[in-house]
């Protein structure tokens, strides 16, 4: 080994670097407080300082209105409000939630209206665009087609006979007589039943269409479903959504989808609310999510509220913990039977419980589906009957909410009557008989196989892809551990992939399914939580707004779980219906106080983007 050089003397002795060396940090004595406490979250300096805000302008007016009155009496006035969390004044409890808009966005409805509303207004979420041809819909059935049985092949067929086994099944159980030719007699009067005409001035119900002789570019709302079918000027039906998420089906790019969304949501406050879209920047926007959202579809209204409708806040919460709201209880297992998808979510104190949610992609326009295939199949003597236009959905689904039961008291042979109408054609009357098809068509519910996949999900994720975590590149969806389990996605790979799966499973499988999975791995108090799930079902939405439904859901309930003493369907508050009863919660909720805490500012949202909905939600269901 050489010797070492002596050091020049006269050398420049110039630093290696410039930056100083940091000493080791003693690991046994060490102390950090960085994001350990709330003043350290850019949200919630945020929300002190809009507190403080509103605590100066309340002290502000309240030193206006001393200012009026004698000396003592503005100093005694100052030492009562010198807290600014005293509660409300009665101008200000009057107005309480005058400055909040509420939307509950459906497969066919959108229900908007102010927060201090008693019932929202419910407007059709579609819109008609002009077209230069008429659009081409594949009709039900053929127009030579044969009505009868066998009309809809064997495998419809099929399923059939399993609900006319389970309606006999029932019938035989109620000690009920059956009429052994009852399905012949009503086909043949159907087959010779004829149509009267109705005089225009005897038809109270006569429907208004659409003028659309100046040809507006689009039309939305109500008026859009009744448009002359086949008339120039053309015009076609968009629902910007579908299945409890963006319809992305029908468009081409994601601007055309989000600007008929923003058109619907736009059009609907303003004709019904009557709060113009330059005002929307004094306004919070309440909307209330699906359980199992999808990611896309959120991230998709935020940027909608915010960007193109420039809404002052927004407020997101779940529809079971908003049906618990609405309800008035804490904790229930809520079951929200849609128009095209249901949803099934344990509600515990306020908390929706991410592993018991279950999405099934059927709804209560399957049931108006199979009704009408039933009713062909029995010779229905209005034989023109074709979904794809309006007025005849109309009337699939008048016919539906006024015939179709769960009560066994019902299958008979029966004589009805409905009014068919349509553009350029006097209203006509017909007559028709049933037999078991109203009682059939409900007991679909807990035999989905009879529905069909279909074109469900057709170009689903054809504009939006799956979110995706920027670091591992795993699907970033929201998942629970029961919708895992009924679709057998075992793997990582397998949740990865990029087509959604189909979930078609029976009603109360599906109930069953999710409140066991929400009392797993508890402690204690397993049974306890279990029994009181089980004693509080809660059922929202339209679809299984049926007779008698109630009561057969308990019956089978207690079948599969019979060593459950109280199983019991909690009806919806008595001046409610169950349709509204998701926005009546958020209307609710919005009002309290807390509610503060949960809004989204503008100013947050043009900063931290979606991220800032995690700091932000009740019960932190949004993950990333």
């Amino acid at each position: 080994m050489p010797p070492k050089k002596a050091q020049d003397p006269n050398a420049k002795k110039i630093r290696f670097t410039s930056f100083h060396t940091v000493a080791p940090i003693n690991q046994k004595n060490f102390y950090t407080d960085y994001l350990k406490s709330d003043s350290q979250f850019y949200a919630h300096r945020l929300f002190i300082e809009h507190t403080k805000k509103v605590a100066q302008a309340k002290k502000d007016k309240l030193a206006d209105k001393a200012a009026e009155k004698s000396e003592g009496a503005a100093a005694k006035d100052d030492e009562d409000n010198e807290d600014g969390d005293e509660d409300e004044s009665p101008e200000e409890r009057a107005t309480l939630g005058a400055k909040s808009i509420v939307i509950h966005l459906g497969s066919r409805d959108l229900r908007v209206g102010l927060a201090s509303h008693a019932y929202p207004k419910t407007v059709p979420c579609v819109i008609a665009r002009r077209v230069p041809a008429p659009a081409s819909a594949e009709p039900i059935i053929a127009s030579d087609a044969q009505l009868g049985p066998g009309l809809f092949g064997a495998d419809f067929e099929t399923d059939l006979k399993k609900l006319s086994t389970e309606v006999k099944h029932r019938m035989r159980n109620t000690k009920r007589r059956m009429i052994p030719n009852g399905p012949d007699l009503s086909s043949s009067f159907n087959s010779r039943s004829q149509p009267e005409e109705v005089v225009e001035h005897n038809d109270p119900s006569k429907i208004e269409w659409t003028d659309v002789s100046d040809a507006p570019a689009y039309i939305t709302g109500e008026k859009a479903l009744k448009i002359r079918p086949n008339v120039e000027p053309y015009y076609q039906l968009f629902r910007p959504v579908q299945h409890g998420t963006l319809n992305e089906a029908p468009y081409k790019t994601k601007q055309e989808m989000l600007g008929d969304l923003v058109l619907v949501i736009t059009r609907a406050i303003e004709d019904e609310l009557k709060v113009p879209q330059r005002s929307f920047k004094d306004y919070a926007f309440c909307l209330v999510i699906p359980d199992l959202y999808d990611r896309a579809f959120v991230e998709n209204l935020m940027h909608v509220a915010f960007a193109e409708l420039s809404f002052a806040q927004v407020l997101l919460l779940q529809e079971s913990v908003c049906a618990t709201y609405g309800a008035g209880i804490s904790s229930a297992c809520v079951v929200d039977v849609g128009a095209q998808k249901t949803s099934v979510s344990c509600v515990e104190e306020g908390i929706c419980l991410g592993d018991s949610r279950v999405l099934l992609n059927y709804g209560g326009d399957d049931i108006t589906m199979l009704f009408t295939k039933t009713l062909l199949r029995a010779s229905f003597p209005y034989r023109d009957f074709d979904l794809s236009r309006a007025y005849d959905w109309a009337l699939a689904e008048e016919l539906k909410a006024k015939f179709c039961s769960l009560n066994e008291a019902d299958v008979a042979v029966q004589l009805y009557h409905f009014y068919q109408r349509q553009p350029d054609r006097p209203t006509r009357k017909y007559n028709f008989k049933v037999y078991d098809e109203q009682v059939m068509v409900a007991l679909a519910y807990f035999y989905p196989k009879i529905f069909g996949n279909g074109e469900r999900l057709r170009g689903r994720r054809s504009l939006f892809s799956k979110s995706r975590d920027i670091y591992e590149d795993h699907v970033n969806e929201p998942d629970s551990v029961v919708q895992t389990r009924f679709l057998k996605l075992d793997s990582q790979a397998a949740r990865d992939a990029e087509e959604d799966r189909i979930l078609m499973v029976p009603l109360d499988q599906a109930i069953i399914a999710s409140i066991e999975c929400a009392c797993e791995n508890l402690p204690i108090g397993t049974e306890e939580r279990k029994k009181a799930l089980f004693s509080t079902i809660l059922i929202t939405g339209a679809g299984f707004n049926l007779p008698h439904a109630s009561a057969y859901l308990e019956d089978r309930l207690r079948s599969l779980r019979p060593s459950i003493e109280k199983i019991e369907v909690v009806p919806a508050p008595k001046e409610l219906d169950p349709q509204v009863l998701s926005w009546k919660g958020m209307s609710i909720f919005s009002r309290i106080k807390i509610a503060s805490e949960f809004m989204i500012s503008a100013q947050e949202y043009e900063l931290l983007g979606c991220r800032s909905i995690q700091s932000k939600c009740l019960g932190y269901f949004w993950q990333g």
